[in-house]
C-alpha cells in the first residue's frame, strides 16, 4: 500500500514546478500517519549542503515538544560528553535515562530512554544547549539506503516537518525544471 501512495505522488507531481494543491497534499501526509508512517524519505541524496537547506526551511513551532514523544534517541560518546559535562552530571546519572546499545570505546552508542525523553521538563528541553546530534537535526534523519547513500528522511510527525518536506520537494522540483 505505501508503494502504491508513493507511485500516486510521483505521477501526481511528475513534470510539474510546484506542488501547491493543499488537499493532494494533506490527504497525502494523513494516509502516512494513518498507516503509522512517520518519515518520508526524499529524493536527495543527505550532505551538509542539503541539511542545511532544509533546515532554512524548517519553521518549528516552538515549543511543542512533539519531536520530544517519538520514543528514544540514539546518543553517541560526543554527545554523552557534551551532556554530562554541560549538566554537570555523572555517567552513572546518564545511565538512569539511558541504555547502552553498542559499546565500542569512543563510538559506543547509548539510547535515551522514555517517552517522552526524561530530559524535557516543562514542555522545554532542560539539555538543549548540549542536546544529541539527533535533537539537533530533527525533523531531519539520515537514512542509509541499500546503495550505500544516505538520503534525507523527514519525519512527518509534526506539521513543521511536513511543511518542510514539501518545501524540500517544491524547491527541488523547480531546480530540477530550470
Amino acid at each position: 500500500m505505501t508503494e502504491n501512495i508513493i507511485k500516486a505522488f510521483i505521477t501526481k507531481w511528475q513534470g510539474k514546478t510546484d506542488i501547491d494543491d493543499d488537499i493532494f497534499w494533506n490527504e497525502y501526509i494523513n494516509t502516512f500517519r494513518s498507516m503509522n508512517l512517520y518519515r518520508l524519505a526524499l529524493p536527495l541524496v543527505d550532505s551538509p549542503e542539503v541539511r542545511a537547506q532544509a533546515t532554512s526551511l524548517l519553521k518549528c513551532k516552538r515549543p511543542c515538544g512533539d519531536c520530544c514523544h517519538f520514543g528514544f534517541a540514539s546518543i553517541n560518546y560526543a554527545d554523552a560528553l557534551r551532556i554530562i559535562e554541560g549538566k554537570g552530571i555523572s555517567w552513572k546519572e546518564l545511565g538512569e535515562v539511558s541504555t547502552l546499545m553498542r559499546r565500542k570505546g569512543q563510538n559506543d552508542m547509548w539510547a535515551i530512554k522514555g517517552n517522552p525523553c526524561p530530559f524535557l521538563k516543562n514542555e522545554r528541553c532542560s539539555i538543549y544547549e548540549f542536546r544529541p546530534e539527533v535533537c539537533r537535526n530533527y525533523p531531519i534523519i539520515r537514512s542509509l539506503w541499500s546503495d550505500g547513500h544516505y538520503m534525507l528522511t523527514v519525519s512527518i510527525r509534526c506539521d513543521s516537518g511536513a511543511n518542510m518536506a514539501r518545501d524540500m520537494i517544491r524547491l527541488h522540483l523547480k531546480e530540477e525544471t530550470k
